[in-house]
């Protein structure tokens, strides 16, 4: 008999379905949370990695919301601002912001509020005047993210490029420099020629008038001796141009430093000419050379830092009473030996909150376009390259005190030679042959008659002198202008050297102020004589007689 099929297995009851859906949808919910605290942790250690990567950045990063609420402020930021942790971060707005011109931004065009606004902007620069009265110039840009329309998160990025900015600043003082050094040099260069003419004229003229007394009655006597007085005032005008054109070509040299060994006072007398206009209208200049060392410095720039501290005393009057304020300046040794020179001024003083940051780069306290902040700055630095300090002392309304100070030099300056006597004109010698090579003939016609007694002719170029030369002609001297059309008397010198040899050791050198880089290395690494214009007539004599006497 077959066997039958067994019975179907009974269907799970309701509770059992329950318990099964129940089952499933605990493992799900478990799983669904287990997903979730995976990517809340994925979520922490993202943001953990972004905010380190913020906060490594030397850049300031702030972010915040829509409605300006800040959510992130890293390091770099709240060091640039001034924060301290501290500091509630919603206060950023009252941070003082101005555009380059130093106008104040309002509330509507700080960076932050144009950028919850939807603007994103590249590289747009303002200034942050910090608390401490310091100014920094910030790169700044932005972006957004959008949500619903809406502006979600508003990015910033500041960078500070106050450093690259004192750099450009430094450059393009220097370009300015050297470009008003050559434009300087070539003035005084061109007034030299004229004032040569002038200034030897009036000595010539006025040698004669006196020589003449001797035979003059008594009736013509009284006017030679106006014409006399009047020829003295006319030379005293040519000193006072002289002494300026003198200044001049010593300031316009902007080429690298050349540190020597020079006296200081001497150095502040120039930088008092070059600041003297600025000051007469100002204030009583007084000054006090006291004894102090000689010091190894380039004169050119240590002479600028004294024109600067001149200038800023001048500034530092209220310009009430010329008579009444007083720039002083005093010299001295110290008892370490070292020189110290000090500019002081009756003005306003400088205020106990700002006198700790007068030498900050781009600091100033003067208005726009009167001061770029950086002159004290370079003058620190121009002072502490050669071992030098600078310091000040002020009392608001009493005015201030400039002090530098300076090593003494290692090695002892050289004596300069006693000026020639007047009296080796005296000495009979033989008539001299001299050659003048000058493209300004008037040169040429003025030492002809400082020259009388000797045999003087006038080359235009060096490439006539060097025909003469060539041609056999032999000259005990050849006064030789440096800069001439054509070729030069650097030129003429070096082809000396390679024709004539001895010719070449015989030149003297004319310099109505050389104002090329080549020309000054030049003359600094020569070892021939050289007479700068205008010059007098009694030094152009005892040279010759001089160079006579050694061939004779």
């Amino acid at each position: 008999m077959p066997t039958s099929p067994p019975p179907p297995k009974a269907a799970s009851s309701a509770a059992d379905i329950a318990k099964e859906l129940r089952e499933v949808n605990e493992r799900l919910l478990l799983s669904s949370l287990l997903a979730q605290e995976v990517s809340e942790q994925a979520r922490r250690r993202h943001q953990e990695r972004l905010s380190a990567l913020l906060e490594a950045l030397h850049e300031g990063v702030l972010i915040t919301d829509g409605t300006g609420r800040v959510l992130m402020l890293n390091v770099a930021a709240r060091r640039l601002v001034g924060f301290t942790d501290e500091t509630d971060p919603l206060s950023l707005e009252s941070v003082d912001l101005r555009r380059l011109d130093m106008t104040p931004l309002a509330v509507d065009d700080n960076p932050i509020r144009r950028t919850t606004r939807g603007e994103a902007f590249v590289d747009e620069e303002v200034l942050l005047v910090r608390a401490s009265g310091d100014i920094r110039h910030l790169m700044t840009n932005s972006t957004f993210t959008m949500e619903d329309g809406k502006v979600a998160l508003a990015i910033v990025v500041f960078h500070d490029v106050t450093e690259r900015r004192l750099l450009e600043a430094r450059i393009a003082q220097t370009e300015r420099l050297a470009a008003l050094g050559t434009l300087a040099a070539g003035v005084a260069h061109e007034i030299n020629n004229p004032l040569v003419s002038v200034w030897s004229n009036l000595e010539l003229v006025l040698a004669a008038l006196r020589a003449s007394r001797a035979d003059t009655s008594t009736a013509q006597l009284a006017q030679l001796v106006q014409l006399e007085a009047m020829l003295i005032d006319a030379r005293t005008g040519a000193e006072r141009i002289r002494t300026t054109v003198q200044a001049l070509t010593t300031f316009a040299r902007a080429d690298k430093e050349r540190h020597t060994i020079v006296a200081l006072v001497p150095v502040l007398e120039l930088s008092i000419r070059i600041a003297f206009n600025e000051i007469r209208h100002h204030a009583r200049l007084v000054t006090d050379f006291g004894a102090v060392p000689d010091v190894e410095v380039d004169d050119v720039r240590l002479g600028q830092v004294f024109v600067n501290l001149l200038v800023n005393a001048v500034h530092a009057l209220d310009g009430g009473d010329a008579e009444r304020d007083e720039i002083r300046v005093v010299t001295s040794t110290d008892s370490a030996g070292r020189a110290v020179i000090e500019v002081s001024d009756t003005g306003t003083g400088i205020p106990d909150d700002v006198l700790p940051r007068i030498f900050d780069p781009f600091f100033t306290t003067k208005g726009v376009g009167r001061g770029t902040g950086l002159g004290l700055s370079v003058s620190r630095n121009t002072v502490a390259a050669i071992g030098g300090e600078i310091s000040v002392k002020s009392e608001p309304g009493h005015g201030t005190t400039f002090r530098v100070v300076l090593p003494p030099a290692k090695q002892a300056r050289a004596a300069a030679l006693p000026p020639p006597s007047g009296r080796v004109d005296d000495v009979e010698t033989r008539r001299g042959i001299v050659l003048v090579v000058d493209d300004e003939r008037s040169i040429g016609v003025l030492l002809v008659r400082i020259l009388t007694g000797h045999d003087v002719t006038i080359a235009s170029s060096a490439d006539e002198a060097l025909g003469l030369i060539a041609s056999g002609r032999i000259f005990d001297v050849i006064l030789s202008d440096i800069m001439m059309p054509g070729k030069s008397g650097i030129e003429l010198y070096t082809e000396l050297k390679a024709t004539s040899p001895e010719h070449s050791e015989r030149v003297v050198f004319i310099s109505g102020g050389a104002f090329s880089p080549g020309a000054n290395e030049f003359l600094e690494a020569m070892t021939n004589e050289r007479i700068d214009k205008p010059f007098e007539a009694s030094v152009v004599r005892s040279l010759v007689r001089r160079y006579v006497r050694a061939r004779a």
